[in-house]
């Protein structure tokens, strides 16, 4: 990790971000096709129509542009931006991997249905499945990322004012508007694991990509629509960031920062409870920001970017307007979805007062039903009348439902109107975001919201072809650009381009210039200098088309040059479980081989080698193996998976098939759950479903 930089060095600042969407096509007759087939359809789109360059082992497209294409972990969409040196660069590229996903997406129904509609959707909740779907921003940091947890929580916790998307609270039958109903979906102040598990206001879990920096990983954010609140989301956390490596300490905390979240999102205008210099006050949450902005203000010299001021600037306009008795409608995405959702409500001849009592009625119901039994996301006459028959609902609830009601001089049949215009707010609010005719770009096209923008098409444009400038997002697009032509066995991360005759180290974020280098060889010794990344390559290629004879002769002569020897063993073991039982004492062979190299393996082959010691422990007695007991194997596991890059995508589906007889089925649950959690750590959490796993105790791999 770098020092901290010295008093009179330039503040560098590099960020980007990470959008997840969700996508739908309808066939021609109306009903939706499988969702694995429109992606893999979607990501055909983007390998056969843009230049890019494959993943290094997993399924990522990295194009030229600079941005990432994948499908990510619970099987939607996403679209990473490109490292950037401004937040107006950052808005732009994030823009223009929005506007490719949308076009590739167009483009659907000429090789899926003739009459298809396919839809993509920048949204943050699902209501009907009660899913988020994130919108994460990454900084680059000189310090842990701890050290910037005083200073970005309350940023964080209040910048809602202007970064909320608006919508719903997906968690109440009623109608509740809320700033961000994402925040519903927030149940930690701080968090170190994987963000599909627990869901925090900061993330600590550093996975840096790049040497002597710390990647800062913000995940309570919102994907808006308005390019201001994006220009503000990035441009104002980036200054946090900045601030809080010049000063380390903040004067000021949230109390109980996950109710004041909630509190803001809900209530933007009231007081929430602070500790400022020591002592306990109240601030609103644009008082917050306005202490967080003076903060910054005060401090601005030669040092910091050359944007900051015109950031400072829009920050203290946003707040400014929203404290304005003539606030913005169409400034930012919350405002103008309340004024949608309200010309909305009187279309359907209601009041706030009857929708608020309404909803107290609806969530008092709610509170009264077993959740597992009752669907309480769709609550009407009809669905209260269901459970009450079924039992679900007791008289004593029903008769206190009537007496709010008639409190109010309302009656059931205003809980189904509240209920109909819910499910009219929900479709309104999914088609709000919506990339290729949704209501927010239909109103940007028609120029009727222009204060929203910070951006033009033309930069749009010219950002869905080439890479912001001042990063080694510039390097690594040119070069997947030229290679793509030639087709070249190349792949790519964000630190690094690999292939057979070279590799571009990128582990410097601001690197502005770099060359390839020839990948390092054996000297010659008479049989030649080998090439043994190639060989690496077709030994996998080999393995998938069943011959294994030579993958194991490739893999051997990558082992002669001594070429991640640890991970070729794997490999051979993998290759010798494939041939069935006859081979398992082969595989425990390189198995052990592997183990005994484990502290030279890169951290991704220790999970991939302890699990199997696993898989061999379940079907050869202890005597054969010498791998212990399952749960040592499992309490090793749980380490492996808990560090920085220990995941990537790894084929087993042949072994798994050998395995299937010889297993019981939970045996065989856990190990398919391992290999996807081997292959992507957002699967870990989700490990804690098998009672081994579960009760397995973390136990260092030494």
């Amino acid at each position: 990790m770098r020092s901290r930089a010295a008093a009179n060095s330039p503040i560098r600042s590099l960020f980007g971000t990470e959008a997840e969407l969700a996508i739908c096509v309808l066939s021609g007759q109306g009903r939706p096709l499988s969702t694995d087939f429109v992606l893999g359809a979607l990501t055909h789109q983007m390998q056969r129509r843009l230049p890019h360059l494959p993943g290094r082992g997993n399924n990522r497209l990295y194009l030229g542009n600079g941005s990432v294409f994948y499908v990510d972990c619970g099987s939607h969409p996403e679209i990473a931006s490109a490292e950037c040196r401004t937040p107006t660069d950052a808005v732009a590229n994030l823009l223009a991997g929005l506007k490719l996903v949308a076009q590739m997406a167009s483009r659907l129904p000429d090789v899926l249905d003739a009459g298809a509609t396919p839809s993509i959707f920048r949204t943050n909740v699902d209501y009907a499945g009660r899913v988020s779907w994130g919108f994460h921003e990454n900084y680059c940091g000189n310090r842990r990322v701890y050290n910037y947890i005083d200073w970005l929580t309350p940023h964080i916790v209040t910048r809602l004012v202007f970064t909320g998307s608006g919508g719903l609270d997906p968690f109440s039958p009623g109608i509740r508007y809320s700033l961000s109903p994402r925040v519903a979906f927030i149940n930690a102040a701080v968090s170190g694991v994987a963000t599909s598990g627990e869901r925090a206001i900061f993330n600590t879990r550093d996975q840096s990509l790049a040497n002597g920096y710390s990647r800062i990983h913000v995940i309570a954010g919102n994907l808006c629509c308005s390019e201001n609140s994006l220009f503000l989301t990035i441009g104002t956390t980036a200054l946090i960031v900045a601030l809080a490596e010049l000063a380390p300490h903040c004067a000021l905390k949230i109390i109980d920062p996950i109710a004041a979240m909630r509190s803001c999102a809900h209530h933007p205008f009231k007081a929430l409870r602070v500790q400022l210099k020591g002592i306990k006050t109240w601030m609103t949450a644009a008082g917050v920001q306005r202490y967080l902005l003076d903060t910054i203000e005060n401090r601005l010299d030669h040092r910091w970017p050359e944007w900051a001021p015109a950031v400072c600037k829009a920050w203290r306009d946003a707040l400014d307007d929203l404290e304005s008795p003539s606030m913005s409608q169409s400034r930012f995405d919350w405002p103008l979805k309340h004024a949608l959702f309200n010309r909305e409500m009187q279309r359907h001849g209601l009041t706030q007062e009857t929708v608020d009592a309404a909803s107290d009625v609806l969530e008092s119901i709610s509170a009264a039903s077993p959740p597992v039994d009752a669907d309480v996301r769709n609550l009407d006459c009809s669905a209260i009348q269901i459970m009450r028959r079924n039992g679900i609902l007791s008289r004593t609830a029903i008769k206190r439902a009537e007496r709010m009601l008639a409190a109010h001089g309302l009656c059931w049949s205003h809980i189904d109107a509240v209920a109909a215009l819910r499910t009219q707010l929900c479709r309104l609010d999914m088609q709000f975001g919506e990339l290729l005719n949704g209501v927010h770009a239909t109103l940007t096209q028609k120029s009727l919201i222009p204060d929203h923008r910070v951006v033009t098409d033309q930069m749009i444009n010219h950002a869905m072809t080439e890479a912001p400038l001042g990063s080694r997002a510039t390097l690594r697009a040119h070069w997947i650009k030229k290679l793509s032509r030639h087709h070249t066995p190349y792949q790519c991360d964000w630190d690094c381009i690999v292939g057979p005759d070279g590799h571009l180290n990128l582990s410097d974020p601001f690197a502005c210039h770099a060359e390839f280098a020839p990948c390092a060889r054996k000297p010659a010794d008479g049989n030649g200098a080998l090439e043994y990344l190639t060989w690496r390559m077709q030994a996998l290629s080999a393995y998938l088309e069943g011959d294994y004879a030579a993958a194991t002769r490739l893999l051997r002569q990558c082992m002669i040059v001594e070429f991640e020897t640890e991970s070729c063993h794997c490999h051979l073991a993998r290759i010798a479980i494939t041939q069935g039982p006859e081979h398992f004492s082969l595989a425990v062979k390189e198995t052990s081989a592997a183990w005994a190299q484990r502290t030279a393996a890169p951290a991704y082959v220790v999970p991939r080698i302890l699990w199997l010691r696993l898989a061999l422990s379940y079907v050869l007695p202890p005597g054969v193996h010498g791998f212990g007991p399952p749960r040592l194997n499992l309490a090793y596991l749980k380490s492996a998976l808990d560090v920085p890059r220990c995941e990537m995508e790894w084929t087993m589906d042949p072994v798994l098939a050998v395995l299937t007889p010889l297993v019981n089925a939970e045996q065989l649950a856990l190990l398919t759950a391992l290999v996807a959690a081997c292959g992507d750590a957002c699967y870990v959490p989700a490990l804690d479903e098998h009672p081994a796993w579960h009760a397995a105790r973390p136990r260092p791999v030494r």
